[in-house]
């Protein structure tokens, strides 16, 4: 996870901002993913919005995307895990990463819309304090 990337608890969920540049691989993944699990047992939370901006680039094969959901599943079970990216274009690799989770006990989704996630996670923009 990039130094720039900030985590926080909103109250409701655990908060993760990417910055800007942000590049989706197999290294910064596991990091991210232990600094989610780390927070939420932290916070008591499960619920995770992952906030990205527009020019997130992702650099995954398809073994890597299994990979990523079985360390998502290590450091998150039984975690929602809301995905926004404001570009999101649903294709085959997320359509399988999505699935990987879940068969380990995290509940993934993909959202272009921040409000949309929230409200997927069951919490309200009003929950949100870390809009960008």
């Amino acid at each position: 996870m990039n130094a720039s990337t900030r985590v926080s608890f909103q109250g409701s969920h655990v908060l993760v901002v990417h910055p800007d540049g942000y590049e989706i691989t197999p290294d910064a993944l596991g990091v991210s993913w232990m600094r989610m699990g780390e927070a939420c047992r932290q916070h008591g939370c499960y619920k995770v919005l992952v906030d990205s901006p527009a020019t997130v680039r992702k650099e995954m094969r398809q073994a890597e995307a299994y990979q990523s959901a079985i360390q998502a599943m290590e450091a998150l079970h039984g975690a929602t895990v809301a995905l926004c990216f404001p570009d999101y274009v649903p294709d085959e690799l997320s359509g399988f990463f999505k699935l990987a989770a879940a068969n380990r006990g995290v509940q993934v989704e993909f959202f272009q819309s921040r409000e949309t996630a929230l409200r997927w996670l069951g919490v309200g923009p009003e929950d949100d304090q870390g809009a960008a």
